[in-house]
């Protein structure tokens, strides 16, 4: 596991360089952890770092860091190569968890070979990812899997730089991949409470992906297929045996533990003078 400077990412901003400095994980995501990785796939990497107290306890934010190789505003769509990088702060991420961000809740499952650099803090945190996983990730995944396959048609490209796929299959199949994808998350995570990473139906999605239904009849067909999947997570919703909704409160003493923990290892929290 390589060291987080290794990676020679951009320095150029205090945010940057904090990122990297006070990350506590980073892994694979996107195709390589779902295994649908393909010679045309590029790398997405998501990290988490323990932002300064000054963006804690003071009214400054820094919720996201982003390294690219290929700007959002391009227009043109990731190719084998590009590089992706988002780092989310820690308060951010568990934010984001307590909603049960689909992207988000995947963290917690991520598996090994993906992992390119973790700490204890990490460590702690997935000790405690019970506390984050409730009932809210059936309306989280399914809602976002539903507004996915809604989104098929649109002939503008859906703002993915992917309109000569949409022109080749009458509909993004990469996109229509991730529907499948979301709702089998959802699934296994309201009967298991976890979600295993790559997913077993991992030969499917990357079918859906790489075109295997093409045209307006394999995309009924798939509408078909989505709708049964839509069916059974509302079957498995009524019977999970998931918390209704996360422990907000022992979250929020978590948050504080691992905050306070981090500045104190690193030396970053001083208190200088009196406090009256």
């Amino acid at each position: 596991m390589k060291n987080i400077s290794e990676y020679n990412l951009p320095r150029n901003t205090h945010e940057q360089r904090m990122a990297q400095d006070n990350c506590i994980f980073m892994c694979r995501v996107g195709s390589t952890m779902y295994g649908t990785y393909t010679e045309q796939s590029d790398d997405d990497i998501t990290g988490v770092f323990v932002e300064d107290p000054i963006y804690c306890l003071g009214r400054e934010r820094c919720d996201v860091v982003e390294f690219k190789t290929n700007s959002s505003s391009s227009g043109k769509r990731n190719q084998k190569g590009d590089m992706d990088y988002k780092f989310y702060s820690l308060t951010k991420f568990i934010e984001l968890a307590l909603h049960n961000n689909p992207n988000t809740l995947e963290l917690l499952f991520a598996p090994d070979n993906c992992i390119l650099y973790k700490t204890n803090i990490w460590d702690i945190l997935l000790q405690n990812k019970d506390l984050f996983i409730s009932l809210k990730s059936y309306h989280s995944f399914k809602g976002y899997a539903f507004s996915q396959m809604k989104r098929l048609g649109i002939k503008s490209g859906n703002s993915t730089g992917r309109k000569d796929l949409i022109d080749l299959y009458q509909y993004d199949p990469k996109m229509c991949s991730h529907t499948f994808r979301l709702y089998y998350e959802c699934i296994q995570l309201l009967k298991e409470n976890q979600i295993t990473l790559p997913l077993n139906e991992k030969r499917e999605i990357l079918h859906i992906k790489q075109g295997g239904y093409p045209g307006k009849e394999g995309l009924e067909v798939l509408r078909s297929k989505a709708l049964d999947l839509e069916k059974l997570c509302d079957k498995v919703y009524a019977e999970s045996k998931l918390r209704h909704t996360p422990d907000h409160k022992a979250i929020s003493s978590l948050q504080m533990d691992l905050l306070l923990r981090y500045w104190k290892d690193e030396g970053i929290l001083e208190l200088k003078g009196n406090i009256n």
